[in-house]
Formats: C-alpha cells, sequence, structure tokens
C-alpha cells in the first residue's frame, strides 16, 4: 500500500479544484475585472466630489447678485430678452463655442 491516491482520483481532485476555481464566481480573472471596475468607479466619484464642489461654487457665485444670474442664464442656456437675437456658433464636431 504505498500509493495513497490512485493516478484517478489525483486527476479526478484535480478537475474539481480546477473547476471550482474556473468556474466560481470569485476566479482570479472576475477577480481582476472587478478590481478594475471598483477602480473606474472610484475615479467617478472623484471627478464627482469635485463636479459637486464646482456646482457649489458657481451656485454661490449666481446666487450673489441679480446680474450675474442675468449673465449666467444667457450663457449657459442661452436665454434672450424678447427683441433680442441670439447667434450661435457651432465647431467641425457640432458643439456650440464658448
Amino acid at each position: 500500500m504505498s500509493r495513497l491516491w490512485p493516478p484517478n482520483f489525483r486527476l479526478l481532485a484535480f478537475l474539481v479544484w480546477f473547476g471550482m476555481v474556473c468556474i466560481s464566481d470569485y476566479n482570479p480573472y472576475k477577480q481582476w475585472e472587478m478590481g478594475n471596475e471598483l477602480s473606474e468607479l472610484k475615479d467617478q466619484k472623484a471627478f464627482m466630489e469635485k463636479e459637486i464642489v464646482r456646482v457649489h461654487d458657481e451656485r454661490k457665485a449666481i446666487s450673489a447678485s441679480p446680474s450675474s444670474l442675468e449673465s449666467f442664464a444667457r450663457e449657459k442656456y442661452l436665454m434672450k430678452k424678447e427683441n433680442e437675437e441670439v447667434f450661435v456658433l457651432i465647431d467641425e464636431q457640432g458643439k456650440p463655442v464658448e
């Protein structure tokens, strides 16, 4: 009884282990994908936090005076007075030029 594991049992044990590693939800490839997704989400979170600060500062500046509110509305939303004409310049990509 020099052999504890017959060759067929070793193969079966290897196949079971390989199946658990490759088929499970926590296999190395999925771990790598989830790590990349987590990194992207952290980048998005940092960007959104910066945008929140920027919008908050912009809101403070706009609410400071009625003239700044009018200026903001004219620039961002292309608002105009009743008897005015607004010309919008568009670049090659079809986006308005600021």
